[in-house]
């Protein structure tokens, strides 16, 4: 088994490297199937502000399902800045790409400016995310 390994981890790298950058909040998880196989797990996200490329609303973006192959585990409810790569239909983000969980003030969040678009947040932190067979993100 080979563990993942990151060239870099420097944040302008991974801005400049990412086709898309953005806050947002993670409103539903849908594991691979088989759950413990390998693929990716597909992530809901409610993005309150961008800082690069078209961003919706609503983005889906997929991860590894496993560490190994760099997939980075994103929760349910928390606030990410997220970089991903790819195209809208299959958008991707891993362990290193840059995305990380928010917490508190965030000099990073500060570096990269008001950002080019703002969206006011459609979920309140105490509504159910929506059920993942629907088609809320349409």
């Amino acid at each position: 088994m080979h563990a993942c390994s990151c060239a870099t981890n420097d944040q302008s790298v991974q801005y400049n490297v990412a086709t898309r950058v953005f806050l947002g909040t993670v409103v539903d998880v849908i594991p691979p199937v088989p759950a413990d196989g390998p693929g990716y797990v597909t992530v809901h996200f409610q993005v309150t502000r961008v800082w690069k490329g078209p961003v919706e609303p609503r983005v889906v973006v997929q991860t590894a399902a496993q560490g190994a192959a760099c997939g980075i585990q994103l929760v349910t409810g928390t606030q990410y800045v997220v970089y991903t790569n790819g195209d809208p239909g299959f958008s991707q983000t891993g362990l290193c790409s840059g995305t990380y969980a928010v917490t508190g003030v965030d000099p990073v969040i500060d570096s990269l400016g008001p950002g080019t678009q703002t969206f006011v947040p459609v979920l309140a932190p105490e509504d159910p995310p929506p059920d993942s067979r629907s088609d809320w993100w349409l």
